[in-house]
């Protein structure tokens, strides 16, 4: 299975499939600032200082008590507006941004490093952050709807799938991202040098 999960994933390391999923998941980013921006108003007459709370998965850790203050802080309304972005929005990112994380590592490993074992391992960790980040979309729902009943037991269990979902997302991320501008750096001085 591992092999052949590698395999596709390969095999859709094209640039055309990166460059959609690269203007997929600026798309997705921006709708997230928005959410971001609205769930702070929301909640800013009850957030702290009057700034107001960005959406609860947004956020790496959090306590049982702060997502309960921040599940009040939203208001009806806000929470209604978070359960949508949560199950539509929310249900495309955490497959965009493994894939592309996974694609940008095995299309970077295949011109830097000849398919390096490691790097084609790290390629497959964005896929348990994506199963964390759904994971933790789903009790992040779940608290919406239970909302103003006791959450503690499915907030603590969310914060540490949060913070599960950044372990698996950030450090591929931060590989790819180096490891693309490796690549582009590599490219750019061979073709300066074709140049001369």
């Amino acid at each position: 299975m591992f092999h052949s999960l590698l395999g596709l994933l390969q095999k859709l390391a094209a640039p055309r499939v990166i460059t959609t999923l690269v203007a997929l998941w600026l798309l997705l980013a921006a709708a997230f600032q928005f959410t971001g921006a609205t769930m702070r108003s929301y909640s800013a007459c009850h957030g702290p200082e009057g700034k107001g709370y960005g959406s609860l998965d947004g956020k790496i850790v959090y306590t049982p008590d702060l997502a309960k203050d921040m599940l009040g802080a939203y208001g009806a309304e806000g929470r209604m507006f978070y359960s949508r972005v949560e199950g539509t929005v929310d249900l495309v990112f955490p497959l965009t941004n493994a894939l592309l994380t996974s694609l940008l590592l095995l299309a970077c490993g295949r011109a830097l490093l000849r398919n390096s074992t490691p790097l084609r391992v790290i390629a497959l960790l964005p896929f348990v952050g994506m199963v964390a980040d759904y994971l933790e979309n789903t009790l992040v729902l779940w608290m919406l709807a239970s909302f103003p009943a006791d959450i503690s037991g499915v907030a603590q269990v969310s914060a540490v799938v949060s913070v599960t979902k950044s372990v698996f997302y950030v450090p591929p991320g931060v590989i790819a991202l180096i490891s693309l501008l490796v690549t582009g750096a590599v490219r750019l001085f061979a073709w300066i040098r074709s140049r001369k």
